[in-house]
């Protein structure tokens, strides 16, 4: 028999470390950022200990499903609603309900949106074609449930799947992408009194790393727009406390670059069953002259192509022109809005799927009608 338990304390969570591991590794979703310790990290580092609403199942003691829940105060232009969203923030890759098949998953599914005092449940960043999110949206199809709900797009995470050798791999890519390469990367690097790539694979390559990678990070393009990293920030305390952790269990891989000694650049990968995902890359702008991000990048997919494969490689974000030069796949990502069975939940939807798109609508017309 299903018993279902909604963790709302940190204490509570922190138990759960094995069976969440356990109950991850035998699912879809079985990637670094889904692990328990990716989840603690981020509660501490955005400081919602107290803010949970982990939904787990069990039978006969044993984890069934999870949903990495917790409550937020929502804004829908000027109308605040009482939230239920994911632990995940621009720093996670994605998230998802986790559970051990298809019926179960339904039963979690319900029994999140049994939670009491909620408005809108907002997940942002689910992969959109895997069975877990299909479950998820043919649940909320069904009539029969009475959820208001809307998809919007996300993220389109472009990715390679590494296969076969390096050559075949290299003479894939168009003659001029390769000319560039070779002139912008290998060429100018040769100029360089010395240069090396290295993989920091240990907690002490990382300790004497990590001051450095904060560095890098604020002397990098992102700096101007604030996005850089920083220590005193969650994302940087998820750094610099999950980086120790992972390294234990095999979770990161961090390449750094350095030139005549000098560290002057990274990637950041989560890493789990062969699966590498990107979720930082930095490099001091006073060593753009050696295009670091793709001379990393090149010397990455390089090593990898000499791995028994096939291996993902993804770099994250949006279809950014540089990464498409790398990778010939897209991973679409939604995000999931439902209006709770309530006045607020309902009217906010209304608002999003009725209100909001006859008035684009109206607006366009008028302003077509003004061109003419």
């Amino acid at each position: 028999m299903i018993q279902q338990k909604t963790i709302d304390n940190f204490d509570d969570f922190m138990r759960l470390r094995q069976a969440w591991n356990e109950l991850v590794a035998n699912t879809e979703v079985d990637h670094a950022f889904m692990k328990h310790e990716w989840f603690a990290e981020w509660i501490k580092a955005f400081e919602v200990q107290n803010q949970l609403a982990v939904v787990t199942l069990w039978s006969d003691g044993i984890l069934e499903a999870a949903a990495p829940i917790y409550r937020q105060r929502l804004h829908f232009r000027k109308i605040k609603a009482d939230g239920l969203s994911f632990l995940s923030s621009a720093i996670s890759p994605r998230c998802n309900f986790i559970a051990a098949d298809k019926q179960v998953l339904t039963s979690l599914i319900d029994n999140v949106l049994k939670l009491r005092n909620w408005d809108i449940l907002y997940l942002e960043n689910i992969e959109e074609e895997i069975e877990t999110s299909r479950t998820l949206f043919d649940f909320l199809r069904s009539y029969r449930h009475g959820y208001d709900y809307r998809l919007d797009p996300l993220f389109q995470s472009p990715y390679l799947l590494v296969k076969g050798s390096w050559e075949d791999y290299w003479q894939s890519l168009p003659q001029k992408r390769r000319e560039y390469l070779d002139f912008y990367c290998q060429k100018r690097l040769a100029k360089a009194k010395s240069h090396k790539i290295v993989s920091l694979d240990s907690v002490a390559d990382f300790g004497s790393f990590v001051g450095r990678m904060f560095e890098i990070s604020g002397k990098s393009w992102k700096a101007a727009g604030g996005t850089h990293l920083q220590p005193n920030t969650p994302e940087g305390h998820i750094y610099s406390n999950f980086t120790r952790i992972a390294l234990e269990a095999g979770w990161v891989k961090i390449y750094a670059l350095s030139i005549d000694g000098q560290v002057i650049g990274f990637n950041y990968f989560l890493f789990c069953n062969n699966k590498y995902s990107l979720i930082r890359t930095d490099y001091d702008e006073a060593f753009k002259y050696y295009s670091p991000g793709n001379t990393l990048t090149l010397s990455i997919l390089r090593e990898l192509h000499g791995k028994p494969g096939p291996i993902e490689f993804d770099m994250g974000g949006g279809p950014d022109p540089y990464k498409l030069d790398w990778c010939d796949k897209i991973r679409k990502h939604v995000a999931l809005t439902v209006g709770n069975r309530n006045l607020r939940g309902r009217s906010i939807l209304f608002a999003q799927n009725r209100v909001m798109p006859s008035w684009h609508a109206l607006a366009g017309l008028l302003g077509h009608k003004v061109a003419r």
